[in-house]
């Protein structure tokens, strides 16, 4: 075996391959979970090749026409797929008026999502690979994202359409009012936080203010705090 000084000298590291991708095969992949009645191929599928954090790919999508996007990808990566739709110019009406966007994720390969345009834009078909971080899941920036992508679509039928959209209409609603309750939860819990962490500051700083060593105060602050997480005074 070459020592590192001895590749050095020859020109430098050796750099590891990318591994090879049977691109035929992902295409296939994709193309089948996109090509479900009475979705139909419009084109070839796309090939993403890029490292980073997200890789995306544009496509037009036409007033009347709900689309369907499928990806593939090698080994068995968490991957999310945001599928979402803009009008090409500031004024433009958004194709979808209920959503800008749908997302969808899989731990293996094949992943799909659908969308109806009501108006002419351009879909944005988004991926990122996710990684485990100290028990959460990350995006991972430093990812090699490799992926077949199959668009599809079919003409919608004007009754169909008018169905859909008060559907949307009811989904969208209820997503507003989930978020709506969250930010609420959100501020009742930071005001209850606020009840309890600005005494106990403010018993920390006349605690300190009154000569008495730090780390008494700090140990009189942590136990005023709890349970509640108001963060050290003494760490700002």
């Amino acid at each position: 075996m070459l020592s590192v000084s001895a590749l050095l000298l020859a020109g430098g590291l050796v750099h590891a391959k990318k591994p090879k991708v049977d691109w035929a095969a992902l295409e296939a992949e994709a193309s089948r979970a996109a090509a479900i009645a009475p979705f139909a191929a419009t084109a070839p599928p796309a090939r993403l090749d890029a490292k980073g954090a997200y890789v995306m790919h544009p496509a037009p999508v036409a007033a009347g026409h709900c689309y369907r996007v499928a990806v593939a990808w090698p080994g068995d990566t968490p991957t999310i797929l945001t599928f979402g739709m803009a009008g090409d110019t500031p004024d433009a009406p958004p194709p979808n008026a209920a959503f800008e966007s749908r997302t969808v994720q899989a731990e293996q390969s094949p992943l799909a999502v659908s969308m109806c345009a009501d108006h002419p834009g351009t879909a944005y078909i988004t991926l990122t690979q996710t990684s485990d971080f100290r028990g959460l899941a990350a995006v991972n920036t430093k990812a090699q994202l490799q992926y077949a992508v199959a668009v599809t679509s079919h003409a919608e039928d004007p009754t169909a359409a008018t169905a859909r959209r008060e559907q949307e209409k009811v989904r969208a609603a209820a997503v507003q009012a989930w978020m709506d309750q969250n930010v609420e939860r959100a501020r009742a819990e930071e005001a209850a936080r606020a009840g309890v962490c600005t005494p106990c500051k403010a018993e920390w700083q006349r605690c300190t203010d009154a000569g008495v060593p730090r780390e008494t105060c700090n140990t009189g602050y942590s136990f005023c705090a709890q349970p509640v997480v108001c963060g050290a005074p003494y760490a700002h």
